[in-house]
């Protein structure tokens, strides 16, 4: 095991241990490496698992160790987010209850105002959903494309249902 990528001290610090990477690449078998590692590690029996290393079982399947780490964090981001989405989704209801009951008492401006933000009713800085990764990549502006600016707030700002409406709510 000399002169070897090993990838067992990185798995180390996943939450649920190697358990946890081996679950997430079964998500991931269209791919070669994937296949290739899980064909091996399911070919040994349960009771030689706790004498081999995740490094000596993938050196025997032959699989790319960049490639491994890539697919498990790429699974595990991906089931992070759908676990993430699953609870959200599923507190819901219960949430949009008791935001309604607060907004429909006389402390309740802080959920007036928010239930109109997702209602669409005031505007928000951030748009609704669930929760998502953000793209990292941006358009670069070139010589020819001219900068484009934002409307002038005050502009926007001078119109008075908008600058009233919050005032009402309180």
């Amino acid at each position: 095991m000399r002169r070897v990528p090993r990838i067992a001290p990185i798995l180390e610090c996943v939450e649920g241990g190697v358990e946890s990477v081996i679950e997430a690449l079964r998500f991931s078998q269209e791919d070669e490496s994937a296949r290739a590692f899980l064909q091996k590690y399911d070919s040994v029996p349960p009771a030689d698992l706790e004498y081999l290393s995740v490094d000596e079982i993938r050196v025997a399947s032959g699989a790319d160790p960049k490639r491994l780490l890539t697919l498990a964090l790429d699974w595990l981001v991906k089931i992070s987010l759908m676990k993430a989405n699953i609870q959200l989704s599923s507190a819901l209801p219960g949430i949009t209850e008791a935001m309604v009951k607060s907004a429909l008492t006389d402390k309740g401006t802080r959920d007036r105002r928010l239930f109109f933000q997702i209602t669409g009713i005031l505007p928000t800085a951030h748009p609704g959903g669930f929760v998502a990764v953000a793209p990292t990549t941006r358009a670069r502006r070139t010589e020819a494309q001219p900068e484009t600016r934002p409307a002038e707030s005050s502009k926007v700002l001078n119109q008075p249902w908008l600058r009233t409406l919050p005032s009402k709510l309180g």
